[in-house]
């Protein structure tokens, strides 16, 4: 059976490799200049182009955030969550 101090060493362990991870990323992107041009023509232009537009992408953006933020509490967040925070 784990203990509180054993979920809780998980829960900031994890979150320290998350952020670690997505900072690497960021700067290896940002240190690159060309690369980051590249990729953000890549990842946004291509989805605008699917999505059909600037303002049809931001709704899809601004959906995938809620659905993040929604998911999160109901995880985390709420009374009888899994693994309370």
């Amino acid at each position: 059976m784990t203990t509180l101090r054993t979920k809780q060493i998980s829960v900031v362990s994890s979150s320290t490799v998350a952020f670690t991870v997505c900072f690497a990323i960021w700067m290896m992107f940002a240190v690159i200049g060309e690369a980051t041009e590249y990729w953000q023509f890549l990842v946004l232009g291509l989805f605008v182009g699917l999505a059909g537009g600037p303002e049809a992408a931001l709704y899809v953006f601004i959906v995938f955030y809620l659905t993040c933020i929604v998911t999160t509490w109901w995880y985390y967040s709420r009374k009888s969550a899994e693994m309370p925070c």
